[in-house]
């Protein structure tokens, strides 16, 4: 940490007249935090696995779970929730400070013939869909269209929302419900074709989503319309892959599209993740090893950055890979993705009385690709020499405004009238809104035992106090 005094008045130029810091060349500390250069875990951002695995050697606040209609509702109006939230660790999870993405899936492709949805909704659609068998996977695709499904598909998303909607264990809530995967599409080639359904059916899986999880953030896996209407988040399940991240994802991001499973029109979503989440996984046709490895790794660091990606998962490089220059860009990776959040340079005065405001000019950066979207509280504050905030206080500062880039921040912090005269130091802090602490790492040095920032010192007098 680099911490200099300089003159007020050149200050006062240099920050173009915006606030004067100190008046009569009073001297003023100057503070540039070294960034740090490694992958900090972070919430809401990172690898997020399989939530019915790990341990993982890797670090990550995030865990994933394809849920089945079929695992949920075994009954018809009976919920597993209980079986669920034990199979999928929820419990464990949070004890670490770990939260869940989950997805309802009514069709999950795999080696044997089966059904995801309930045996007694298949009954009671009379079995209205389509028995499949690919090159990647055998299983049943209901019909979509069917008024049943429809129906008992509201039902489940009411109960689902009114059990997790104010659950903080659940991180954010993708749209699956409809296609292979819950990827919104079904097969349609020379072999087979399975009808997809039209916008006046998809809003009608769509809206008991928008009902009854008011409180999450949720995630399309393309631009819809409703997506865009109800500022929603996208994800991407085939991150890697240039051909259908670049020249599909992004290009339906930035241009609209026409759904070519049923020619209808769907809109752009260009600046979407401004203000919700950018997620997915990475093709799961790729190998490890090939894919954090040059040349191919220079395009998968373009394609972070031109999707904006947050987090992916499940199928991530959660354990060790074998190549080191592959492991290494795996650390890479992590540092690009997400928000990368850091003070370039604080600026306060080297000395004030017990009373008095203390004025800090900061240059905020984001070094990610995305801003955090949650309304996290930054706080400023004043450390003892044992490192005990003496005073704190929210600032005014919105964190989720603070998009990839630079920001000029004036806060006040006022100083209490009783406090001891001596040395402090200034600090900051990103609060968890839950427990009220410290609760985001910061790319740069200075993080004290109780996850708060120490910048640059200060120098109280209290002219007051009692001479011993």
């Amino acid at each position: 940490m680099s911490i200099r005094l300089i003159p007020s008045i050149l200050v006062f130029f240099l920050l173009l007249n915006l606030c004067p810091l100190a008046a009569n060349n009073e001297e003023l500390v100057t503070t540039q935090p070294n960034k740090m250069d490694k992958a900090l875990v972070n919430p809401y951002t990172g690898f997020a696995p399989s939530a019915d695995g790990g341990p993982y050697n890797l670090p990550h606040s995030l865990v994933y779970a394809n849920i089945t209609w079929r695992e949920l509702e075994p009954q018809k109006g009976v919920y597993n929730f209980t079986s669920i939230e034990k199979k999928y660790r929820l419990e464990d999870w949070s004890k670490e400070n770990v939260k869940i993405i989950i997805r309802i899936v009514l069709d999950y492709p795999g080696t044997a013939s089966h059904i995801d949805i309930p045996d007694w909704l298949y009954k009671e659609i009379h079995g209205d869909g389509t028995h499949y068998t690919t090159e990647w996977g055998k299983g049943f695709s209901p019909d979509y269209n069917n008024p049943q499904l429809i129906s008992n598909h509201k039902s489940l998303i009411k109960n689902l929302g009114e059990r997790y909607n104010g659950d903080e264990r659940i991180a954010f809530i993708e749209l699956g419900s409809i296609g292979h995967w819950g990827e919104w599409h079904t097969i349609q080639d020379e072999s087979l074709t399975i009808p997809f359904p039209k916008l006046k059916v998809t809003n009608q899986y769509v809206m008991p989503y928008v009902h009854y999880f008011p409180n999450k953030m949720l995630l399309m896996r393309r631009p819809y319309p409703l997506a865009n209407k109800y500022h929603m988040g996208l994800f991407n399940d085939m991150f890697g892959n240039e051909e259908h991240t670049i020249k599909s994802f992004k290009n339906w991001i930035d241009r609209g599209y026409n759904l070519w499973l049923t020619g209808e029109r769907h809109p752009p979503m260009k600046d979407y993740w401004k203000h919700a989440s950018s997620g997915g996984e990475f093709d799961p046709n790729q190998a490890w090893d090939k894919l954090f490895s040059r040349p191919q790794f220079t395009e998968v660091i373009s394609q972070a950055k031109e999707t904006h990606v947050s987090w992916l998962g499940p199928n991530v490089p959660i354990e060790p890979l074998d190549e080191k220059e592959a492991q290494k860009n795996v650390e890479t990776f992590l540092q690009t993705i997400g928000y990368q959040l850091r003070i370039a340079k604080e600026i306060h005065r080297k000395e004030l009385t017990a009373g008095e405001h203390l004025t800090m000019a900061m240059e905020w950066k984001n070094d990610g690709v995305a801003p955090f979207y949650f309304p996290w509280p930054i706080e400023i504050s004043l450390l003892d020499l044992n490192g005990r905030a003496v005073a704190k206080q929210k600032t005014s500062m919105d964190i989720r405004k603070l998009i990839p880039g630079s920001y000029q921040v004036f806060e006040r912090l006022q100083i209490p009238n009783n406090i001891p005269s001596g040395e402090y130091k200034v600090a900051v802090a990103i609060l968890n809104p839950e427990t009220n602490t410290p609760a985001i790492r910061l790319k740069m040095a200075g993080m004290q035992e109780d996850g708060r920032y120490a910048l640059g010192p200060v120098i109280v007098k209290n002219p007051n106090e009692r001479v011993k």
